[in-house]
Order: C-alpha cells, then structure tokens, then sequence
C-alpha cells in the first residue's frame, strides 16, 4: 500500500519515507552540520534531494545514498547542474565505509528513517572509519534517549557518548513532514571524539598517537565492553550487582567487590551510571569479560 504525497511521489511505509521540504527546517539542519566549502558530506536518505541541493551548494562532496529506485532515478536528473553530488542506490546499512576513500575525513547528515535509527548510529559511532560529525532528523525520544545523563542512562546512550558528544540541536514538528509521521522530531548532532573515551582510558595509544595494541586486540576489547553494557542493562529495574552475578556467573561477594573496586554502590541501577562509570567496571574487572 502506498501513499500520494503532495509531490506525487508514491510513498513507500516499509521505507519509513517521510519527505521534508521546510526550508527553515532544511537550513538548520545544513547549519547543525556547520557545512564549509571543505567538507564532504555521505548523506543518508536524500529522498527528493530538498537537502542535498543545500548541502551541494555549501560542501565540496556530497554523496547521496538513497534505496529507492525511482527516488534514484529522479534525483539524478535533478542533480545534474550539482557536479559535486554522486548519487548510490544502495542500502546504508549494507554501505560499507571501509571502501568510502575519505577516510574519517567526512560527515553524515540525513533524515532517516525511524525503524533503523539505532542500527544506523550504531554503524557510524562504532565505525574505525567514523565521521567528525553526524548530524540526523530523528524521532524526537530517541534524540533525547541518546543525550542522557546519568540518572536516565540508556544502552544506546552510552554506546554513542563513548564515541561522541551528542546534542539536540532543534526539534522539527510532524507537520513539517510529507506525510507527517506520528511522533514529532529532532536534529541530533554528534560530534565524534578523535579517539573514543575508552581507548583514551585505557590507554590504546602513546602521546604521539601511536597505537600501543593490535586493532585485533582494540576490536576484541570493544566488543567485550558491549558485552558488559549489554549486562549491565539486562535488567534494568535491577541493581546491578545483580546482573553483574547473573550475567557473568559470580557470587554476591565477587560482584560487590567489582562494584566497591570501580568506585560504584552496591544499590546503584544501570540507568544511574555514566561513561566513566562503564569504563571503571572494566579497569577494575577481575573477570575475562568475554562476550
């Protein structure tokens, strides 16, 4: 089933497409993203191409992935006069950034779609070939979700601060959208670290930005500090010494030990712990956290 837009696009639900055309809405998106004549931009979902025109105008590059074929073909034709746009009809979440020749020298902006905003933040923030800054039209919740503080921690929150330092920039009405989607929206902007929290903390690199361990062995650590995460938030109702017992197979001593050598009570909830607090609970692990 499909639905008329007034741009006579047929629009596609299982695509979560829903165009936007407001032009202060489109510049403070462009403004979000602090575009500069150096930049080059991977945008996400350029739909009728309302914002990449913008981008193209302010940016040195910008490439345009977009699944829809007839979407493709039509912006296209419409960005023939922008030299600096390269169209891909692809999948972002099968695009592989290990092949994107810009290195981490580049920056996603996109309005997205809602169902696979955490699939896509997840694959930039934990990306080697990260961007210098994501800026993303999401569901206004989850923007909200993802700049908690400690208190109102969330997995996804702390997945991305590790990498980042995340910020609502606006909020977008739903009627703002064609079609309007059911939840309003807001413009989140991350600003990635050069080198994430927890490799600073654990020391993964000298002064001279050398690393000190095999990406194999920085691999294996992220993975493990997720599996802790992930843990950590099994429950989240639960104190975490709790989860800490259950998810790794310790007794009540062994977990308020980790808890007491990480600096964190015994009653504190997954929600209540920040970043460092995460990183903490690796520092002082006596236990292979192996995932």
């Amino acid at each position: 089933m499909s639905y008329k837009s007034k741009t006579k696009f047929a629009i596609k639900p299982r695509l979560g497409q829903h165009f936007l055309f407001d032009e202060i809405t489109l510049n403070k998106i462009v403004d979000a993203a602090e575009a500069r004549r150096s930049d080059v931009i991977l945008e996400i979902g350029p739909g009728t191409g309302s914002l990449t025109q913008k981008l193209a105008i302010r940016c040195r590059k910008v490439i345009a992935v977009e699944l829809d074929r007839a979407l493709c073909f039509s912006l296209q034709k419409k960005m023939v006069p922008f030299q600096n746009v390269k169209i891909l009809r692809s999948d972002i979440l099968k695009f592989s950034v290990f092949n994107f020749k810009y290195g981490d020298d580049y920056k996603v902006v996109g309005n997205i779609p809602y169902y696979i905003t955490g699939k896509i933040i997840r694959k930039f923030t934990a990306n080697k070939k990260r961007p210098k800054m994501m800026v993303l039209t999401v569901q206004k919740e989850v923007a909200e979700r993802v700049c908690s503080r400690p208190g109102k921690m969330n997995i996804l929150a702390v997945s991305v601060q590790i990498f980042g330092a995340p910020e609502i920039a606006a909020y977008v009405d739903r009627e703002k959208f064609d079609p309007p989607p059911k939840v309003d929206s807001a413009i989140l902007r991350i600003r990635m670290f050069k080198k994430s929290i927890l490799s600073r903390e654990l020391g993964w690199f000298d002064r001279r930005g050398k690393p000190k361990i095999s990406p194999a062995e920085m691999d294996e650590a992220e993975e493990n500090f997720f599996h802790l995460l992930k843990i950590g938030f099994s429950s989240p109702r639960k104190q975490i010494h709790n989860n800490l017992k259950n998810g790794f197979i310790l007794s009540a001593g062994e977990a308020d030990d980790w808890l007491k050598a990480a600096g964190i009570k015994k009653t504190a909830r997954a929600q209540e712990l920040g970043v460092e607090d995460w990183i903490e609970l690796v520092k002082s692990s006596k236990f292979k956290i192996k995932s």
